[in-house]
């Protein structure tokens, strides 16, 4: 029963025709379903138990849950991994959709969107590139160089296809009946667009320019502040958290 489920910063709730819901559970990286008669399992992402210290007793200190990292793109929802973000204070990310028979996931640290279709449940990625860099990624000078294929933060891309796009930290998004995407670029302080033919855009907001300016003018010439959410308004009015503003902004359609 899922009242008695555990879960760890849930960020993120959709709902199908059969009144299934879809849950990001954001620090076990993985999502959970609760069927309409109340029974909870993950639909997508790897669960596993990893040793994560020692006991008093000298024994293996473990945890079974899902753990961050970036895999299964082409394959089947439960061999995924997801990179959402995490800490004691963890803000909200990897927020989903459900649109068009297919649960889109906003990969946060990624810096992905992807996509599990429903009926086959195959994970696909459908905005952001990847690539394989070397360096030093967990910011410790004192540990070795690692290798690693994944999407990383940049600004890059529009006018062109949707998966050679770079986003920074995109937490929130939207997507429309035609196939439209409406992505929160978070840390580029943009809304980003791609269109049914899969072209990137940005709508609103100066990528990599942070600040507050630009009420009543060209959205393309406003500035925001790390926009942690976005809606599409019943009269196709796009509906920002301006976060870092603390403010709600309105692009009208």
């Amino acid at each position: 029963p899922a009242a008695a489920a555990f879960l760890d910063l849930p960020s993120s709730l959709a709902f199908d025709a059969d009144r299934t819901m879809y849950i990001m559970d954001q620090a076990n990286q993985v999502v959970r379903r609760i069927s309409p008669e109340g029974v909870i399992d993950t639909f997508a992402g790897i669960v596993e138990e990893r040793t994560i210290g020692t006991k008093p007793d000298g024994s293996p200190l473990t945890d079974i849950k899902g753990w961050p990292g970036y895999e299964g793109d082409g394959g089947p929802k439960e061999l995924a991994r997801f990179h959402a973000t995490v800490g004691q204070a963890a803000d909200p990310s990897s927020r989903i959709a459900l649109a068009n028979g297919k649960l889109f996931i906003a990969d946060t640290e990624n810096h992905l969107i992807r996509a599990i279709d429903l009926e086959t449940g195959l994970v696909d990625r459908v905005v952001g590139k990847v690539e394989t860099r070397t360096g030093d990624f967990d910011g410790n000078p004192t540990t070795a160089e690692t290798t690693e294929t994944r999407g990383f933060p940049g600004y890059s891309g529009d006018g062109g296809p949707a998966t050679e796009a770079a986003l920074a930290g995109p937490r929130d998004l939207e997507v429309l009946p035609d196939g439209t995407i409406y992505i929160a670029d978070t840390l580029n302080h943009c809304i980003r667009k791609v269109d049914p033919a899969g072209i990137t855009s940005t709508v609103a907001g100066v990528c990599g320019q942070q600040g507050f300016a630009g009420d009543n003018g060209p959205a393309s010439e406003a500035l925001l502040d790390k926009p942690y959410g976005i809606e599409i308004a019943p009269d196709g009015a796009l509906i920002i958290a301006d976060t870092g503003n603390q403010v709600f902004r309105r692009v009208v359609p």
